[in-house]
């Protein structure tokens, strides 16, 4: 090769003609016999470099078009961010001309999340190939992992949904507890060929690269557990170590990781978030492609460091750039507003492909148009979804709004109560404000407005609970906000401008964290320390003071009821015994772990009445036998610091 180099080398120069007669005859000599070799041989000196595009999806949560069927408009995101497969699909082929070896990956959070999702899923089942699957093998994905809301709707339709994949589907955490093996219907990992003789030269040149799968275990934290009936949910270190040790046998030239989890924080810690304990305890691991927490993650997002900090550890740790360990991470936020890409850089030592670099960007969805043919075939979905949104409900004789639904008292809240009372026969309910933008209108209500206010496939329970607990839930839920000095103007049923005296930065929980009661009266003083928040607890038809040994029959949707909700703090609520939740923070825990009491169920509207035991699917039935509904504009909670 040295010699070819020189050649041509000498035939640059200038004066070529005063090359002496045995000096060019013995360069030509050595390109002839080079041109003359073998292939085989000829390959030692081929391009040995080469570049695979990892490209990752995760938590579509149903976005195929850049639709939001809760306002009946596109969606306004606050960064005026595109969502939705139609441009991930145009961005896919865009790097695909790019770069021709590729993989293309979807990290989980697939059917649940839209309301195309959820007609499809609770309504119209004749379904052979889901649309959210037959837009993926249209896009001919090579993996798809599963993510927690996979479970929602149980393992019947999550078989359904998965068979028809024309990808492996991946989740070597998912393990069946007959079997103790991956569950029947999915792959603990894959291994993806790619072909580079093209650019080698050499014949059957191939880069293995295996792909592993996990999902967050804390699944039975916030799943109903006959959703998840037939399988457990094991450590996803332990998973991913395992097919590692397979994967190396097989000789793979690359590891890469879909793990459905991401940055542990103070409100979702580990295990529910694994990234930190997988890029720390699994050596082997060249990308890891993360998801669940909805943030942006690359090496060019460092403008969203703050989204990427480990508050779970003290002090804190930001991973700004995704880099764990030495381990390039890559999360592409959520509903389809990036795509997320993992160029591995491979070269051949000693023969064998070995990844020589690794590195991570987002692309956004903003920077391409549609691609029709996404679009075209969305489009029966998207008409059947609408037409079924139009259904009418009612009327109502006044407007539900969602604003500032965390931090004061709405009508809209109160109605999600109300209506698990009635179906619940509950004495006491709980819920929160899952969209400052939620609203039922003046006039005729639809089933768009009722789904624009519970946006979840929430089921509900009825459980038995003492005072004393219900206490217990409150001064949890009170834990949502800063304290204040003594005195400082925070009712916003006074003034909504007090308002902005009320943070809830310590804390950092997500607003569906918060519930609000209806049933009981109450303040929230968050002038004192968390704990001791809580005062002038009644119930509100009589008026009386709620009392520790008092029976109350309390509704709570399956997410609370499965031990969803932020963790307590041990010193506070030490009945928690370590776990998060709202269950735990009233000393119970339906699988009765770590010696957690079991509650005490009196209804379970799922086990009922199936589909139609959604909070949403409630809600709707409620309006119909109401036939008319008005807010209720009595306050039964208030926040105060005196």
């Amino acid at each position: 090769m040295k010699k070819y180099n020189k050649f041509l080398e000498v035939l640059k120069q200038p004066n070529v003609s005063r090359i002496s007669r045995r000096k060019f005859l013995k360069t030509t000599g050595s390109l002839l016999a080079l041109l003359a070799m073998p292939v085989s041989i000829k390959n030692v000196f081929a391009d040995s470099t080469v570049a695979v595009a990892v490209l990752g999806t995760a938590d579509l949560h149903g976005n195929i078009l850049n639709w939001d069927y809760l306002s009946n408009a596109a969606p306004a995101a606050a960064d005026g961010s595109t969502v939705g497969l139609t441009r991930i699909s145009s961005l896919v082929k865009q790097e695909r001309s790019k770069y021709p070896y590729n993989i293309l990956v979807d990290n989980g959070d697939i059917i649940q999340g839209t309301m195309l999702d959820a007609y499809y899923a609770t309504v119209n089942k004749g379904w052979t190939v889901h649309p959210m699957m037959q837009a993926f093998n249209q896009m001919r994905y090579d993996a798809i992992n599963l993510g927690n809301h996979e479970f929602n709707f149980g393992l019947d339709l999550l078989k359904k949904f998965v068979i028809p994949s024309g990808a492996p589907c991946l989740s070597a955490n998912t393990r069946s507890v007959l079997t103790n093996t991956p569950w029947q219907y999915i792959k603990p990992y894959t291994i993806k060929q790619i072909d580079v003789s093209g650019t080698t030269g050499v014949a059957g040149d191939v880069i293995r690269i295996g792909i592993i799968g996990t999902v967050t275990p804390a699944i039975p934290n916030f799943e109903a557990p006959q959703n998840y009936n037939g399988v457990r949910f094991t450590s996803q270190e332990d998973a991913i170590n395992a097919n590692i040790a397979i994967l190396k046998q097989q000789n793979v030239n690359a590891i890469v990781v879909l793990s459905h989890s991401g940055i542990p924080s103070v409100s979702t810690p580990y295990p529910e978030n694994g990234i930190v304990a997988i890029a720390n305890k699994c050596p082997g691991i060249d990308l890891i492609v993360s998801g669940h927490t909805h943030v942006r993650t690359a090496q060019n997002m460092t403008s969203f460091a703050s989204s990427n900090v480990d508050s779970s550890v003290s002090p804190s740790v930001t991973y700004a750039d995704g880099v764990i360990n030495g381990v390039k991470t890559m999360a592409p936020y959520r509903w389809g507003a990036y795509l997320a890409e993992g160029l591995l850089s491979f070269a051949k030592v000693n023969g064998k492909w070995q990844v020589q670099n690794v590195s991570t960007a987002l692309l956004s969805a903003n920077s391409v148009a549609d691609d029709p043919a996404i679009v075209s075939m969305a489009q029966p979905w998207d008409t059947a979804t609408k037409n079924y949104l139009n259904t009418r409900l009612g009327t109502s004789t006044a407007a539900y709004y969602g604003a500032n639904g965390d931090k004061m008292y709405t009508p809209l809240v109160d109605l999600v109560n109300q209506v698990q009372m009635y179906y619940g026969k509950a004495d006491v309910a709980a819920a929160a404000c899952f969209s400052s933008t939620a609203l039922i209108p003046q006039g005729n209500v639809t089933l768009q407005h009722v789904s624009s206010v519970y946006i979840y496939e929430n089921y509900m329970f009825t459980i038995q609970i003492s005072g004393k607990q219900l206490k217990q839930y409150l001064e949890l839920t009170a834990c949502y906000f800063d304290q204040v000095a003594a005195g400082t103007a925070v009712n916003g049923l006074v003034d909504v401008n007090n308002l902005r005296n009320v943070t809830t930065k310590t804390a950092n929980w997500p607003s569906y964290n918060y519930d609000m009661l209806t049933g009981v009266s109450y303040q929230i003083n968050i002038s004192k320390p968390i704990g001791s928040r809580i005062q002038n607890l009644t119930y509100t038809k009589t008026g009386t003071a709620v009392n520790d040994n008092d029976s109350i029959k309390f509704a709570i949707n399956n997410y609370r009821y499965s031990g969803g909700g932020p963790l307590a703090s041990s010193s506070v609520f030490p009945q928690a015994k370590g776990l998060s939740g709202f269950m735990a923070a009233m000393g119970l825990d339906p699988l009765g772990r770590n010696g957690l009491a079991k509650p005490t169920v009196l209804w379970d509207s799922q086990r009922t009445m199936g589909d139609a035991g959604q909070v949403r699917n409630l809600m709707a039935s409620y309006i119909q036998t109401q036939s008319t509904i008005s807010p209720n504009t009595n306050a039964n909670w208030t926040l105060t610091s005196n």
